[in-house]
């Protein structure tokens, strides 16, 4: 962290999780001063490489992408632009805005949401993110200005490659690229082309999620932004667990549409990266990376139900995307494509598409039944009278 900050660990792997220098390592850290050079990208997350994959410490201060320097964790807060589509207790559908968060920092209860997912996934998977420790700011008492007041913290996880980028360098514009980028897509890549590399990857995210989903969690966002990838192995890996949930918090009805949710936040991510102008102009070639997303998680289902359960979303996005390569649609907020789309609608599509994959699968018995009458209803309800015929329209066969 940085110069003037101290702090102690509040929560630490269980023996045998990680390497003892791993640790030694991380608390090193935790003792001096991280200059700008281990920021790998804007944020409050720092990277430091290490034999066997990387240590990330979330937290830790604010890059701002520019500066020489990195600013200390500070009780000022940022909140993003948008919220997501969530679903009340009551099975109701709705838009949940996002909650401010320390800029450059982390609170405690949101370092020990990270550190316990890493925690849950990594003893079904030993390959993906795992946590190594948290550490709590002691001096200055630093606290975040939300309900009582929260403390300060930084979370300490070891990722699966020695590679900082995420799936979303593959779509930059070539004059963003540093050498190191470009270096990172041709491994990604391998001599494929990119929109097969996304379809290839679509699959492992969707496998990722997952294991997520069964190590008893809900809640990523979906961006591919937020698709972590190793090089090295081809492994596709989850990143950004600060906002997770455990499933158990939630009622019975609820907790099969948020498994759900989940699955249509990564689809609507990709079909918002794949809006892009370059990746590909074939339609059909998207809609089956769509498709290999939703098989990755539904390993068990039928292909056929697959494409079925994609179906009402590629009718919708299609002529979007067509638009979108062709340089007639009129972009808002800087070309933010997830915007341009009408996202409830989108999920909504999703959320009853794929429950006949869910139905169809083996999650009805973990997590419970969809009650596709009530998600109906709720559906109706939040896209009103308007949306609502149009999505009828989609869903039609």
């Amino acid at each position: 962290m940085t110069t003037g900050l101290r702090w102690q660990p509040a929560a630490t792997a269980p023996q045998g999780m990680v390497a003892p220098s791993v640790i030694e390592r991380a608390d090193e850290a935790a003792r001096t001063t991280l200059d700008r050079c281990s920021f790998p990208r804007a944020g409050r997350t720092a990277w430091l490489p290490l034999g066997d994959g990387s240590l990330k410490l979330k937290g830790i201060g604010h890059w701002d992408g520019r500066s020489p320097t990195v600013d200390r964790p500070s009780s000022q807060s940022f909140t993003r632009p948008r919220g997501h589509v969530g679903i009340c207790e009551s099975g109701r559908l709705r838009v949940v805005d996002s909650a401010p968060a320390p800029l450059g920092g982390i609170t405690v209860d949101r370092a020990m949401r990270e550190f316990n997912t890493a925690l849950g996934m990594s003893r079904l998977d030993p390959h993906v993110v795992r946590p190594v420790r948290v550490y709590q700011l002691i001096d200055p008492p630093l606290r975040f200005p939300t309900g009582d007041g929260e403390n300060f913290a930084v979370v300490a996880t070891l990722v699966p490659t020695a590679w900082p980028q995420r799936a979303d360098t593959l779509l930059r514009a070539p004059e963003r690229l540093t050498a190191d980028d470009r270096e990172y897509i041709e491994r990604v890549r391998r001599g494929r082309s990119l929109i097969d590399t996304m379809a290839e990857l679509a699959a492992g995210y969707g496998a990722a999620l997952r294991l997520f989903t069964e190590a008893g969690f809900f809640r990523h966002s979906g961006s591919v932004d937020n698709w972590g990838i190793a090089p090295e192995s081809g492994q596709v890996f989850l990143t950004d667990l600060d906002s997770t949930q455990t499933l158990t918090i939630v009622g019975e009805a609820r907790r099969p549409v948020e498994v759900l949710r989940d699955v249509a936040s990564g689809v609507f991510g990709l079909a918002a990266a794949l809006m892009l102008p370059g990746v590909t102009d074939d339609p059909a070639a998207a809609i089956e990376a769509f498709r290999r997303l939703a098989a990755g998680y539904f390993a068990e289902v039928p292909a056929d139900l697959i494409a079925e359960s994609i179906a009402p979303l590629a009718r919708y996005w299609t002529p979007l995307a067509e638009r979108s390569w062709a340089g007639k649609g009129a972009l808002p907020l800087g070309g933010d494509r997830a915007i341009w789309m009408d996202r409830d609608l989108c999920y909504c599509l999703l959320l009853h598409g794929l429950s006949a994959a869910y139905a169809a699968g083996e999650g009805a018995a973990s997590w419970g039944e969809v009650d596709v009458d009530r998600l109906t209803e709720a559906t109706r309800e939040f896209l009103g009278s308007g949306r609502f015929r149009r999505f009828e329209q989609f869903c039609a066969t």
